[in-house]
Formats: C-alpha cells, structure tokens, sequence
C-alpha cells in the first residue's frame, strides 16, 4: 500500500494547529472556554442553515475548524491525531486533506437537510467520522494489514459509538456525524480503487479531483435546491447584529420584569374599569406605584448599550409609560375637576389612542 515517503504528518499538525490557533483567538473575542458563546461561532463561520443557504457556502468548511468549548476541541484534536498518525502517511497529502475537507462539507450539508429547525453547528468531528469512515472501508478492501488493522479497530469503534451514541442522549449534531461517516466511506471506497490501480502501476490520478467535483456539485445542488431568501438573511443577521452588544441579556431580562409590571397593573382595568377615580384609596397608590416601577423600569432599559432595534423598543416601552401615567392623572382629574371635565375626556380619549399605538409596537 503507498505511502509518503518520510512518514511526515504535516497535515495533521497543521489542521491542530489552525484549530487551535482559532480556538485562543475566539477566546479572546468571547467565544468562551468552556461555555460556549454561539454568537462568537455565528460571526467566525459555523454551520446555520439560513446564512449557509442563502449564500455563506464557505460556512461549511470553516465549521469544521470551529469548537463549542475546550472539551469539544481536545476531544477532537486527539482523535484526529489519532487516525492521522495512519491515514496521512497512508493516504499521502493530496487524499488526506482532500478526505478532511470534503467530508466536512458532505456532512455539514447532512445537518442542513435533518434539521428542519435551524441549528449552529461546528466542531471538526464530522470531518473526522469521514476520515474513521476512510479506515473503517479501507479496512473491508484488506489494504491495511491485519497487525495494523486490529491495532486501530477498536479504539476507532469506540470513537464511533461513543460519538453516535452521545448524539442521541445529549443533542449533538447526530446527522453531521452520520452524514461525514457515510460520505468517508463512500471516498474510502474509492481511494482504495485509485490505490490498488496505482499498485497495479496503472494511472488513477483522476479519482481525487473527481471526489472534490462531485463534493462541490451535491454542495451546490443541494444550496441552489434549498436557497434561503434574502429577507430571512437579512432578518438573522439584524438578530445577531443585535445580540452581539454587552447589554443584551440585561436587556432581555428588564423588558420581562417590565411585562410582568405591566401585566399585573393592568389588573386594575380589568376589575374596575376607567373609574380610576373610584378605586379604594390603597388599591391606588398600589396602582401608582406598579406604574413607577415600570417607569425605573423603562429608564433603566434606555440607558443600556443595546442595538438600534433595542433602543427604539426601550423608547417604546418609556413612552408607554409615561402615557399610561398621564392618562391616570387625566382620569383622577377628571373626577376632581367637573367644571372641565369634558376638555379632560377629550385628552383623555387622545392618550388613549396613543396608548394603543404604543402597544401595537410591544406586540
């Protein structure tokens, strides 16, 4: 069976290296070490499906050098050194990185089609079940010898298992294991045929360009096929654009005490109607008190640093509040004030109109 020359895994050092050298870098910019940041992940070129699809192609081979965590990448970098200790000296460069490149692409496409629901996917491990699959068909032509071949058989079963197996209990990307899996074995088959022509001293060189052509026609077939508009893109991207400001979770969580707030001081409609002015004296100030927390509420949420699209729904929600305090204050005024009365419903009826508007937007 050829092999290179001097035995070298330049590749593989290489692949660890770039997988590291990315993983210290997103580190640095949040990505997180050992909880994981999916925001980071989207911004540097993991696998979403209505970016991927709707022209982010590149998305599926950056995936593979991207890691949800420090476990997720130690785990992955010793399997790849792993089988590349075998594969690449075995394989030589050009079918070597062709196996890790592709793969990745065909089972990152695998993901794609499963998930109905978009999902972040990254981690080279679909890569890395097309490079076991490689072995595991090299191992049903007898290419690899026997001594070899039981040496390696186990702790490749073992990586298999244990990844599928993990897929199913804790949510992992399944279907990019399985689809890398099947796609390496699929390229290992013809591999062995372009390794047994060359032993044969018959040409094979077209084998590798026409595992990357036929790679590239699916990827492209299947994007073309399942093309995501313009309009979602531009949607999902305005989300991450958003959600990448320090404030955002501070955000998030102020805007449901203020929906809590609000939704217990409208109780107050509810059981009584406008006569504001008619309320128990202690139900009242309870009233104007739920109002005044929603307003620190609202304040708080103006002065934090959020997107465009948070600012203006903080402006929303400050001058829903302050309407609803000014429309208190026309009611209670309307009852103290007979003699204007009706120039105060007048106001009171346009705040109202206010109010609602107010309200279409928070919905």
């Amino acid at each position: 069976m050829p092999q290179d020359e001097n035995g070298s895994l330049t590749l593989t050092y290489t692949i660890i290296g770039i997988n590291v050298l990315v993983f210290m870098i997103m580190g640095l910019q949040g990505a997180g070490v050992f909880d994981a940041s999916g925001l980071v992940h989207l911004r540097w070129g993991s696998n979403y499906g209505p970016l991927t699809a709707s022209g982010d192609w590149w998305r599926l081979i950056t995936a593979a050098f991207l890691h949800f965590g420090i476990i997720h990448l130690a785990i992955n970098l010793y399997a790849l050194f792993f089988i590349g200790t075998y594969l690449e000296p075995t394989l030589g460069k050009l079918r070597y990185i062709t196996v890790y490149l592709c793969s990745a692409v065909l089972a990152g496409l695998a993901s794609l089609y499963w998930h109905k629901e978009p999902v972040n996917s990254a981690g080279a491990t679909g890569a890395l079940f097309g490079m076991y699959g490689v072995f595991l068909a090299l191992l049903t032509t007898r290419l690899i010898p026997k001594k070899v071949s039981r040496s390696f058989l186990l702790s490749v079963l073992i990586f298999l298992l244990y990844n599928l197996f993990s897929g199913v209990t804790r949510g992992i990307d399944l279907a990019s294991h399985t689809g890398g899996l099947l796609s390496g074995m699929l390229i290992g088959y013809l591999f062995a045929f372009s390794i047994n022509k060359e032993n044969k001293q018959q040409a094979a060189g077209w084998v590798v360009p026409a595992v990357i052509i036929l790679s590239v026609f699916i990827c492209g077939w299947y994007l073309q096929q399942n093309k995501v508009s313009a309009k979602v893109r531009n949607n999902v991207l305005r989300d991450i654009k958003n959600d990448s400001y320090p404030d955002v979770d501070r955000f998030k969580e102020l805007y449901e005490q203020f929906v809590i707030v609000q939704d217990d001081a409208l109780q107050v409609y509810h059981h009584y109607g406008d006569n504001l002015s008619g309320l128990p004296k202690p139900i009242l100030e309870q009233f104007k008190l739920k109002l005044e927390k929603a307003n620190s509420i609202a304040v708080k949420m103006m002065n934090l640093d959020v997107g465009e699209e948070m600012k203006g729904l903080a402006a929303t929600v400050n001058r829903y509040v302050e309407l609803r305090k000014k429309e208190m204050e026309l009611t209670l005024r309307i009852s103290a004030q007979p003699d204007i009365a009706d120039t105060l419903n007048v106001e009171r009826e346009r705040v109202k109109k206010e109010i609602d508007k107010e309200l279409l937007k928070l919905k």
